[in-house]
């Protein structure tokens, strides 16, 4: 697991805050922000392993995703912690919803979960006389995906088809930055 990720998703303060399961599914599945805002229940199948995108940015952007067995178990987690709490979980409600199953907002996600598991991360990291972590947005997660897959041998057509770039060329012109670092 990402050190990163590992960091951004350890706290979990609320049945319902679904902090580590976004940040998971951030780092873990490649979205951006919008296609995990907008992913519904019947969207994210756990048995399978995947994610159906069916609204994106671009064409190719509407795809299948795989997930790792290590967010498959995060997301089982966060689906049982909402069906407890009594959350909505019908088909069409948003599966990183709110209380009400309403899609959460851009500035909700980017402050009230991100910058939030950033801060609480740095808490944490600080405690155990580490450096902070360097700022972190949805879309760094994003091309932190992208290159450990890319470190972890994976070829970059299976790569872009995951991201939904419509060239692995694109996909690496724009991420290979990250992997230089």
């Amino acid at each position: 697991v990402p050190t990163v990720c590992y960091h951004l998703a350890r706290a979990e303060p609320t049945p319902l805050g679904g902090r580590r399961a976004i940040i998971a599914a951030l780092g873990l599945g490649g979205f951006r922000i919008s296609e995990l805002r907008d992913l519904l229940v019947w969207q994210v199948d756990l048995a399978r392993a995947r994610f159906k995108v069916t609204d994106a940015k671009t064409e190719k952007g509407i795809r299948e995703v795989e997930m790792t067995l290590y967010l498959r178990d995060v997301l089982l987690q966060h689906a049982a912690q909402r069906a407890a709490a009594g959350a909505p979980a019908g088909p069409n409600d948003h599966f990183f919803g709110g209380s009400s199953g309403a899609r959460r907002s851009v500035p909700r996600v980017r402050s009230g979960v991100l910058q939030l598991s950033v801060l609480h991360a740095n808490e944490q990291r600080s405690k155990a006389g580490l450096a902070d972590l360097p700022a972190i947005t949805p879309h760094s997660l994003r091309r932190t995906w992208a290159t450990f897959a890319a470190l972890a041998g994976r070829d970059q057509n299976w790569i872009a088809d995951q991201i939904g770039h419509t060239t692995p060329h694109f996909t690496f012109s724009v991420y290979e930055q990250v992997h230089r670092r």
